[in-house]
């Protein structure tokens, strides 16, 4: 039987500054980094093809460790910037964090703490006090989104690295998509447009009819988090099938615990479309 989920879920700045060196198993070191670029790229608000694909890229913390994957990740997000440290793609891989804006006026950065270890994902955390924030305004149609690079020696990395490695060819958007590939770009859109209190883009991606409620409890509170449960979802899922991804976040109320934005997923058709969230809500 379900439980019971109270049913509501950029700023990605609440993680707790002793996050990585609270007594955990699983936060358990840091690893050094250098800073290669950090700034905001302007989009226009009205492009769906960019929210869509910002929609996606956000909320991961990618690996590019080609030049090839970097060249295509620059002409896409942060295209032009200047590169004043060195790197070297045998010795070194880049982390790439892209923050997409959760309030409408205005996109947020903050100061880099550390890079972290969770298990095998790393990640930077960032400082939640309001007197590191760096504001951008989106107005007239433009908008911004937060792009950070950090260099980090592949002998620093964890053994059996988990990071995401950033897709660095275009024609990859284009090949046949699994399910579970689909699910985690879904995932990751809806947890985005709940964070960011995007409801038109929550709508379109409900069943019909959705008889629960559409609260946006934690809407503007964060937008750092991690999918769970996709590795119960198979490559090709029968019709009808449902499956639950859960979007791990920590508790902007105490700083120390996690929550998690629940997506329950039914697939209706075969259709690039056809995963529908049937129920969503929040879960301690």
């Amino acid at each position: 039987m379900k439980k019971f989920l109270i049913a509501i879920l950029f700023i990605c700045f609440l993680l707790p500054s002793n996050f990585c060196t609270a007594e955990s198993d699983t936060f358990n070191r840091e690893i050094p980094y250098r800073v290669f670029f950090r700034g905001f790229t302007a989009f226009s608000q009205e492009d769906q093809t960019a929210y869509q694909a910002l929609s996606e890229i956000s909320g991961y913390h990618w690996i590019i460790n080609n030049q090839e994957a970097f060249n295509n990740f620059q002409a896409n997000y942060c295209s032009g910037i200047p590169g004043y440290e060195p790197y070297d793609f045998s010795k070194d891989i880049i982390l790439a964090t892209v923050l997409f804006g959760a309030k409408p006026t205005y996109c947020t950065a903050s100061d880099i703490l550390r890079v972290c270890t969770q298990d095998n994902y790393i990640y930077p955390e960032f400082s939640n006090d309001p007197a590191d924030y760096i504001y951008a305004i989106n107005n007239s149609g433009i908008g911004h989104f937060f792009v950070t690079l950090l260099i980090i020696t592949r002998s620093d990395l964890p053994a059996n690295l988990e990071n995401p490695v950033y897709p660095g060819f275009l024609d990859q958007l284009e090949a046949e998509v699994s399910d579970t590939e689909r699910l985690e770009a879904l995932a990751n859109t809806f947890a985005n447009a709940y964070f960011a209190g995007k409801a038109d883009v929550i709508a379109g991606m409900l069943t019909e009819p959705y008889p629960y409620p559409r609260d946006l409890f934690y809407a503007g509170q964060t937008s750092s988090f991690r999918l769970k449960g996709l590795e119960r979802v198979a490559d090709e899922e029968e019709i009808g099938s449902r499956r639950t991804i859960e979007a791990e976040f920590v508790n902007p109320q105490t700083q120390d615990s996690f929550l998690y934005l629940c997506m329950e997923f039914i697939k209706e058709s075969d259709n690039p479309d056809g995963w529908k969230v049937q129920f969503f809500g929040i879960d301690a």
